[in-house]
């Protein structure tokens, strides 16, 4: 039997962790979390709306992955963007479409390394260098590659590394509600309720 462990105020053991990454850790990663399961969303709303379809009509279809999502929605855009040559604002909705579904299908592997990964507190460099306690960290997970099985390690090392990937995905979501307003907003949609 091993020794009782320190646990955090939420009863997370800190050998789950190698350590204790600490409560702003797991604020900013939850937020990472929930923004990327927020920026799926908005991209199955996206997706809807380029094919004229409703929620509920996307539901009840097999799930797509997030890069299956990216590829069929870019690839439903482009009759879309040549029918709509010369309309400004057409083109602005496009685009700005465009943008927000490659931001998203971008960052599917630094969510996917977030929420696989096993994090782990780096005890070799516990400190940051104005000495506040900021415990350096690294997450490592399976290799989701077949042909490349193995563990490999994913980054940021620090929080202020994992803050940019915060305001990253901050800015994905804000992209992705952006463009869904614009395309709702287009008022030239075709009888199929198609752009």
């Amino acid at each position: 039997m091993t020794s009782p462990s320190s646990a955090d105020s939420f009863g997370v053991p800190s050998e789950a962790t190698d350590g204790d990454l600490g409560d702003r850790f797991f604020q900013v990663f939850g937020r990472i979390v929930v923004l990327a399961a927020a920026n799926e969303r908005l991209l199955a709303l996206a997706l809807a709306d380029i094919e004229g379809a409703s929620i509920n009509q996307m539901i009840a279809r097999p799930a797509l992955l997030t890069g299956q999502a990216t590829e069929r929605a870019l690839g439903l855009l482009q009759p879309i963007r040549q029918r709509a040559i010369g309309d400004a604002a057409a083109l602005s909705a496009i685009g700005l479409m465009e943008t927000f579904i490659n931001q998203v299908r971008d960052v599917v592997d630094l969510r996917n390394g977030y929420i696989h990964s096993a994090w782990l507190v780096d005890e070799r460099r516990p400190f940051a260098d104005n000495f506040e306690r900021r415990p350096e960290f690294f997450a490592l997970r399976l290799s989701p590659k077949k042909a490349d099985p193995g563990i490999v390690q994913h980054f940021p090392r620090n929080l202020a590394e994992l803050e940019v990937d915060l305001a990253r995905f901050i800015d994905i979501n804000t992209c992705g509600r952006s463009a869904v307003d614009s395309w709702r907003q287009l008022k030239f949609r075709a009888p199929d309720g198609r752009l």
